[in-house]
C-alpha cells in the first residue's frame, strides 16, 4: 500500500474554532474488505485513539520477545466506539511497513495477508502463520465470535483482540496467554464532528452534534440515527445494551431504568489518561456523574477528577457518564 495514498485530511469547524482530523481514504480498497468480512465507508477517520494504541503496540510486540513478556491485548471498550475499526487501522498500519497479519471476524476461518497474498485457512490451522513467529493476529469479538481463533494461540504470534467488556469475550483467554486488557477511551468532543466532516461534508456537523445530545456520543449509534430515522428503536436497544453491560461488569448502581433517556443510558468514558492494565498496575476506579448536557459532563468529570486525585493518591481514574442521571455520583472499582 502507498502511505500518501491513503492518508487525507481536513478542517472541521466547530463550536470555538477549528479541528483538524485526519483519515485513510480507502475508496479504491472497498472492494477488497467485504471478501475479508469488513464493510467499511470510503473514509476511515484516524482517531488519536488509534495512533496511541499503534504506537504502543509496536513498542511491546518486538521480535525478541521473552517468555514472560506481553503476548496478547484485549481492547476493551464501550460498544460502538470503533473497536472494530481500530483492529482494520492496525491492519493497514501492518500492510503499509510491508508487514504480515493475520485477521479474524468469523469462525471457522481466519485469513493471512502478506505482501504477495491472501490466505485463507481453518481458524484451528495455524500452519499458514507459522512463516511468521511474531505475526500479529487480529480478532474482533462479535456475534459470530466469541474469542480469537485457537490456531492463534499455538506459537509465539500476537493476539490483539476487540471486545465488548463481557467476560465470557477476554478473561479465559487473556489469563491463559501472557495477555493483558487494554481499555479504549471513548470519543472526545471533536471527534463526532471530525466524523460527519470525514463521511458527510461540514454541513452535515451541526445535525450530527445534535443527534450525539440526544444520543450520547457512541458514533455507530449516531451514524445509524442519522442516516435512517426508523432505527430508533435499534439505537434504544443498543444503548440500553451498554448499560446493561457495564452495569454488570462494573457493579455500577443505580441500574438505569426506561425512565431515563437515551443519551442518559450512553455511557461515556472520558480522560484519556485512564492507562491500559498493564502500563499501571493499580486498581481502576469508575465515576458515575450524571449532568444536564455532554457539555457540562466532560467539565464536571475534569474537576471530579481533580479533587479525587486527592483522597485517592495514585489511583488510577476513568469515567462513565450516563448524561442527566438524576445528579448520582457513584464510584465503582471492577472485579480482577
Amino acid at each position: 500500500m502507498n502511505p500518501d495514498a491513503l492518508l487525507d485530511s481536513g478542517v472541521v469547524n466547530v463550536a470555538g474554532g477549528t479541528h483538524e482530523c485526519k483519515y485513510l481514504g480507502l475508496r479504491a480498497h472497498r472492494m477488497s474488505f467485504p471478501k475479508l468480512g469488513l464493510a467499511l465507508e470510503p473514509y476511515l477517520l484516524i482517531r488519536q485513539e488509534y495512533v496511541d494504541a499503534w504506537q504502543y503496540l509496536v513498542g511491546e510486540f518486538q521480535p525478541d520477545l521473552a517468555v514472560k513478556d506481553l503476548r496478547g491485548v484485549s481492547i476493551i471498550g464501550q460498544p460502538g466506539i470503533g473497536k472494530s475499526f481500530l483492529l482494520v487501522y492496525l491492519f493497514i498500519e501492518r500492510m503499509k511497513a510491508g508487514l504480515p497479519a493475520a485477521f479474524q471476524l468469523r469462525d471457522p476461518h481466519s485469513f493471512l495477508i502478506d505482501e504477495h497474498s491472501v490466505t485463507a485457512s481453518s481458524s484451528v490451522n495455524s500452519t499458514c502463520l507459522n512463516e511468521y513467529p511474531h505475526i500479529w493476529c487480529l480478532s474482533d469479538s462479535n456475534t459470530y465470535t466469541t474469542i480469537p481463533a485457537s490456531a492463534f494461540f499455538d506459537g509465539t504470534f500476537h493476539v490483539i483482540q476487540a471486545a465488548s467488556p463481557l467476560e465470557a469475550r477476554w478473561r479465559g483467554w487473556t489469563k491463559g496467554y501472557l495477555a493483558m486488557k487494554y481499555y479504549m477511551n471513548v470519543w472526545e468532543r471533536n471527534e463526532p464532528a471530525a466524523l460527519a466532516r470525514c463521511l458527510w461534508g461540514q454541513h452535515a456537523v451541526r445535525d450530527f452534534l445534535d443527534l450525539a445530545s440526544k444520543w450520547g456520543p457512541s458514533p455507530r449509534d449516531l451514524v445509524r440515527a442519522s442516516t435512517d430515522p426508523s432505527v430508533e428503536d435499534i439505537v434504544l436497544a443498543s444503548i440500553e445494551r451498554a448499560a446493561q453491560t457495564f452495569d454488570g461488569v462494573y457493579g455500577i448502581q443505580p441500574a438505569l431504568s426506561s425512565e431515563h433517556s437515551s443519551a442518559e443510558k450512553g455511557l461515556v468514558r472520558l480522560e484519556s489518561e485512564l492507562p491500559a492494565e498493564h502500563r499501571r498496575r493499580e486498581k481502576t476506579r469508575f465515576v458515575i456523574i450524571g449532568h444536564g448536557s455532554w457539555e457540562r459532563g466532560y467539565a464536571a468529570a475534569k474537576d471530579q477528577r481533580r479533587r479525587l486525585l486527592v483522597a485517592w493518591g495514585n489511583v488510577t481514574i476513568g469515567y462513565f457518564i450516563p448524561l442527566r442521571l438524576r445528579g448520582h455520583d457513584i464510584v465503582s472499582s471492577p472485579e480482577d
